[in-house]
């Protein structure tokens, strides 16, 4: 659900790269609706793709994650919640409000505020 400077925030444990891009990679069904593996798992029908970041944290370097857009306004509160997670998945403008919060792969963390400035 679109929601202005809200992030819903996923992560998880990849053994590299590929594979959490391979899991999150936007695709189109024959219909011209967007999906992936994330999508499908969450129970999520539309985001904006403009709106999205992941990435692969190199060497359990969690502060490699201030890399983010706007992380500075969230970065203490994800680091709480952050242990040898090495996927990340955020939505901005977007308030995840699915059921699903553990999907094997990555886990809902929660809705953080951030800012633009």
């Amino acid at each position: 659900m679109e929601k202005q400077n809200k992030v819903s925030i996923w992560i998880g444990r990849f053994n590299d790269r590929a594979s959490l891009e391979n899991y999150v990679r936007e695709t189109y069904d024959d219909n011209g609706e967007m999906i992936s593996d994330f999508m499908n798992d969450f129970d999520i029908n539309f985001y904006d793709e403009d709106l999205s970041e992941y990435d692969f944290i190199e060497n359990d370097d969690l502060l490699q994650i201030k890399n983010f857009s706007y992380s500075n306004s969230f970065l203490h509160k994800v680091l709480e919640k952050t242990s040898n997670e090495n996927g990340f998945k955020l939505l901005y403008d977007f308030e995840y409000s699915g059921k699903n919060t553990d999907s094997g792969k990555l886990k809902f963390i929660g809705i953080f505020d951030y800012s633009k400035v």
